[in-house]
């Protein structure tokens, strides 16, 4: 089984073959001190980070406590590397301010690079258009719910920076189902 922390996440990683141009990996963290060696051991090119909420509470008493553990894999994000950071998370826009690597921002607010608009939710889901540079991309899901929608605008970002082929992906988007518990 999956699992975000730990030996399973070394685990995870040695999946990863050479050949793999990508590899997405979700880093859990469960205490003080354990990002800085979760950014060591993946030494990643590209971090994204969707939010700072209270689902750490029992490991770190305030949101500001979770926010300084996680911007440490921002922070160790290389010169060349890209971090996309949720925008409209002020916890997590700091984080722009803490790396020397490109920052690309996503969210629904206007002062976002990457911008959910136009967001329609009915019994079978949301669809959502996204604004980035100059295209729009038209995202369908089966996920309910604002916060559903920024790991999928996280993603199309990626895509679309990286200069993959965003509406090839697109379909992949409409199949994805809410893990459990989240």
């Amino acid at each position: 089984s999956y699992s975000n922390y730990g030996a399973s996440l070394a685990s995870n990683l040695l999946r990863v073959r050479p050949s793999d141009r990508y590899a997405v990996l979700e880093a859990g963290i469960a205490g003080r001190g354990a990002m800085a060696g979760i950014s060591r051991m993946l030494q990643p090119d590209i971090v994204v980070v969707t939010s700072i909420r209270s689902d750490h509470n029992r490991s770190f008493p305030t949101l500001l406590d979770t926010r300084a553990e996680k911007v440490k894999i921002v922070a160790g994000l290389p010169p060349g590397g890209t971090a996309f950071l949720n925008g409209d998370d002020p916890h997590v826009g700091w984080m722009a301010t803490q790396t020397n690597a490109r920052v690309v921002t996503f969210g629904l607010g206007p002062g976002n690079g990457i911008q959910a608009l136009n967001i329609r939710v009915d019994g079978d889901g949301t669809t959502f258009d996204v604004r980035a540079d100059g295209d729009v991309y038209t995202v369908r899901s089966h996920l309910l719910g604002e916060h559903m929608i920024y790991p999928q605008l996280a993603a199309v970002a990626v895509l679309h920076h990286e200069g993959l082929d965003v509406r090839a992906a697109l379909p992949r988007l409409a199949d994805v189902s809410a893990a459990t518990s989240r």
